[in-house]
């Protein structure tokens, strides 16, 4: 009798990860062609049950080694400092323009903070189901390695980037690969997926090479960029 429910909720999950593929892809594709018009009604978003949840089995690889002695670098933050020479080399176009919207936004969780991304800067959500084991030499901040669609995908422990108080550490839940597979952001729970017009963000005055974007005026959320993230990233 114990059995039945597991196996209903694989098939589920099993059902769910071809939806979610699709509507990645839609959203890229509705992207690229630029083509508002046909840009999907809020009165269509999407709830927490029909998003897919793509459960792989994780295998940690082994990436090249830092030496022993190399300090640890601390968690790349929005709020860390950059010397003029740093930030114009490091400079990436995330800023975001009326001309893009409507556009539609995953919501996730990260501890007790909701947080919101694009779904045109996200590859794949993975459902993270066993601890990570991180590489020697590697940054507090790196949760470890997931091999996904043969890549290595750098897991990165979001709560630490975005400054983001937990009471336990983070073992399990999801992972959201953004848009080059080289890098997963942590979340907890995954909420729905939202259709955002320009005028729905308290935009910040300076949103170039920014992890954070702004915040959604009807949730107090934060809209996330996976350029930002990617930036501060690559180059901590």
């Amino acid at each position: 009798m114990s059995e039945k429910p597991n196996s209903n909720l694989l098939e589920q999950k099993s059902a769910l990860v071809s939806y979610l593929d699709d509507m990645l892809q839609n959203a890229t594709e509705t992207a690229e062609a630029v083509n508002l018009e046909t840009a999907v009604s809020i009165d269509n978003m999407i709830t927490a049950r029909q998003l897919v949840l793509d459960s792989e089995e994780q295998q940690v690889s082994q990436p090249e080694m830092r030496r022993v002695n190399e300090p640890r670098p601390s968690a790349p933050t929005e709020d860390s400092v950059e010397s003029p020479d740093d930030a114009e080399s490091t400079k990436v176009d995330s800023v975001m323009t009326s001309d893009m919207f409507p556009v539609q936004c995953l919501m996730f969780k990260v501890g007790s903070n909701m947080l919101s991304i694009p779904l045109t800067e996200l590859n794949s959500v993975v459902e993270w189901q066993h601890k990570l084991n991180r590489p020697p030499g590697e940054p507090d901040w790196m949760l470890g390695i997931l091999r996904h669609r043969n890549n290595n995908v750098r897991v990165i422990n979001s709560a630490a980037i975005l400054q983001i108080q937990r009471e336990e550490e983070i073992s399990c839940g999801f992972v959201l690969v953004l848009g080059d597979e080289r890098w997963g952001i942590s979340c907890d729970q995954i909420d729905k997926v939202i259709t955002l017009n320009y005028a729905d963000v308290q935009w910040h005055k300076n949103q170039t090479n920014r992890i954070a974007l702004g915040t959604i005026r009807s949730s107090l959320s934060t809209l996330l960029s996976s350029r930002g993230i990617i930036s501060r990233l690559s180059n901590s």
